[in-house]
């Protein structure tokens, strides 16, 4: 039997790829020329056939309308039957980091975000999505938003990854979360538990330690240390206690870390007793500050709490983004 291309090689792409001209264009993420580098390779400086007027043209900004609403109206007709060479063009697409100045700044992240959304809606699991969903993590040209979107959407691909890939996946996620210096590493420890929580035969290893190493790490990313603090009580880490105390009661504490330590002493262990340091009493509040979605939604609820609000922890399960 014939073998079939994969999509990869219809595209002309290896998985180390990282693309930095414009969509279609012939640089890639290697050296300019003349600074010693590799060349760029040879696929990229062919042109893609013209795509006649449908969905996923107008989805890649390659359509006679490329303004966001029409691209965000297109993805999402996109269906769950994509043609293999449709699904080539979106992989294309999402492996190009080019700016987009037609779009406002994050436009093109979200439009990423759903074109990942309908991938991971077909029917049938298109070919190579988690080889795409690694090497956009994994390239260092890609903007930092784009490797922490495909980490997102790793823990609920891996159900409907094919059994050799999944493996794969779990790599990926475990060394994103030990680059602590990136809020993502904290990304990967939610999708490391999403994926053990959702998977009873997923391999996943030690999550105690992993959070342990970013929640004891003073270097860690701010972002990456709060996920980590909030996933202690999440998980009631009991042997997390005494480091909790030390974050909530520490002066010279980041104050959202030192909430964020507050709200998981209030779920860890049966006998966790009150924080160390507590909040001033104030007015009486119907909503209570969340400490739930890192260091951004926090800093963003204090700011818009009147003085003295109470501090809790009931708020929307764990997330970072949307997917």
């Amino acid at each position: 039997m014939k073998r079939r291309p994969s999509l990869f090689s219809l595209l002309g792409v290896g998985l180390s790829l990282v693309c930095a001209g414009p969509f279609g264009s012939s640089r890639c993420g290697g050296a300019s020329p003349g600074t010693g580098g590799e060349d760029a390779p040879p696929w990229l400086s062919l042109e893609l056939p013209a795509l006649p007027a449908t969905w996923v043209a107008t989805a890649v900004g390659r359509g006679l309308a490329r303004d966001f609403e029409s691209r965000l109206e297109a993805i999402h007709q996109l269906g769950c039957h994509l043609a293999a060479s449709d699904i080539a063009v979106l992989y294309r697409y999402l492996l190009d980091p080019a700016y987009e100045p037609w779009l406002q700044p994050g436009q093109s992240y979200a439009l990423k975000n759903d074109i990942l959304n309908a991938l991971r809606a077909q029917s049938l699991p298109p070919p190579e999505l988690t080889h795409l969903l690694v090497a956009l993590y994994r390239s260092t040209g890609q903007p930092v938003v784009m490797r922490d979107y495909a980490l997102q959407h790793i823990a609920p691909w891996y159900a409907r990854a094919g059994a050799g890939e999944r493996a794969e996946l779990v790599a990926t996620l475990e060394a994103a979360s030990r680059e602590h210096a990136q809020g993502y590493a904290g990304t990967a420890l939610i999708a490391l538990v999403r994926v053990q929580n959702e998977n009873a035969t997923a391999c996943v290893g030690s999550l105690t330690n992993r959070i342990l190493e970013i929640l004891r790490d003073d270097a860690a990313s701010l972002c990456a240390r709060i996920t980590a603090v909030q996933l202690c009580g999440l998980l009631n880490l009991t042997n997390t206690l005494v480091d909790l105390r030390g974050l909530a009661a520490g002066p010279r504490r980041p104050p959202t870390l030192r909430l964020a330590a507050m709200a998981s002493l209030r779920t860890v262990g049966p006998t966790a007793g009150p924080p160390p340091v507590q909040p001033r009493p104030g007015p009486d509040v119907s909503e209570a500050i969340p400490l739930h979605g890192g260091a951004e939604a926090v800093t963003a609820a204090l700011a818009a709490a009147p003085p003295g609000a109470a501090i809790s922890d009931r708020s929307a399960p764990i997330q970072r983004k949307t997917l």
